[in-house]
């Protein structure tokens, strides 16, 4: 049978011109403004003041070796003359384990009482992956999130599930240290009964396993909401 055809790189780069520098007054000067017209660009916030460019958006994938995967997704801002985001990812797998390493960077635009502040970061994110949280037998996962702009590591979890035929049973262990925000430690549950259900704490929420094809998460300080989330992730 011929193998499926696989795209081996792709790379997409974009940027959009404002016509309305003022956004139909919308824009509130010195502060953070998000639109429908940014957010179809990026999720990095970065309108502060009337424009007319937006930053220069780049998405690069490579996925030409097998098992590989990486991506490269760059936002640089010609007004401000610096980069708004900077991550880059990259996985592989072979059999049911998946190993990779993210490194990403951000100076996004947040608020600070009533006037406009940057959020700086700049974080590591190693994980692993052995088999996923439904399969047969032993499954592992690990991941953690070291912040070099503070100088710490922010967040850490680990989590192992061992399935019968009959049910399941999983363990979990999550450690947050993000200042003043979430200092806390926590340690997860499961038992889960073939065709009726499961008792416990460990949630598709906060499973240290990824959902397929898409970035661990770290919860690390970053919020969420400012992170392009990429593609890579292997899909048992």
């Amino acid at each position: 049978m011929p193998s499926k055809p696989r795209e081996w790189a792709s790379w997409q780069i974009a940027q959009k011109f404002y016509i309305d520098p003022n956004f139909g007054g919308a824009i509130i000067s010195n502060r953070r403004n998000v639109f429908d017209s940014t957010l179809d660009l990026t999720g990095i916030a970065f309108l502060t003041s009337a424009r007319n460019l937006a930053p220069v958006t780049s998405r690069m994938r490579f996925e030409a070796v097998d098992n590989l995967r990486v991506e490269w997704d760059l936002d640089y801002d010609p007004k401000g003359g610096r980069l708004d985001a900077d991550n880059i990812f990259a996985g592989y797998s072979w059999g049911r384990t998946t190993v990779g390493v993210g490194h990403a960077l951000l100076n996004a635009v947040d608020e600070n009482g009533s006037t406009a502040s940057t959020i700086q970061s700049q974080q590591v994110q190693p994980f692993l992956s052995i088999g996923k949280p439904s399969g047969a037998g032993f499954n592992f996962a690990a991941n953690a999130g070291y912040d070099f702009v503070l100088g710490q590591l922010q967040y850490g979890g680990a989590q192992a599930t061992y399935n019968w035929n009959c049910c399941g049973l999983t363990f979990g262990y999550r450690r947050f240290q993000l200042g003043s925000v979430r200092d806390e430690t926590q340690y997860l549950y499961s038992f889960t009964l073939a065709n009726f259900g499961s008792v416990g704490d460990i949630r598709r929420s906060n499973s240290v396993f990824a959902t397929p094809r898409c970035r661990p998460l770290t919860e690390a300080a970053t919020p969420a909401r400012l992170l392009h989330a990429p593609s890579f992730w292997h899909e048992q």
